[in-house]
């Protein structure tokens, strides 16, 4: 499940989706969805950085 930036392989983008997004809210800790993603905080710290910058960027070409 390690490896590249992006969330692991083997789970489905929505669910990835929604872990970050509850890591996001706070209603789940990054070690905790680490956990249940079997991989290390630092990886999720990463994908939700990862997610921010890519929702600046989407926001960037609205505003045009």
């Amino acid at each position: 499940m390690l490896g590249g930036p992006g969330p692991p392989r083997g789970r489905s983008g929505d669910i990835t989706r929604l872990v970050m997004l509850a890591v996001l809210f706070g209603e789940m800790s990054a070690a905790e969805a680490a956990r249940w993603h079997g991989t290390s905080d630092m990886s999720v710290l990463k994908w939700k950085q990862l997610f921010l910058d890519a929702g600046a960027q989407v926001g960037q070409r609205v505003r045009g």
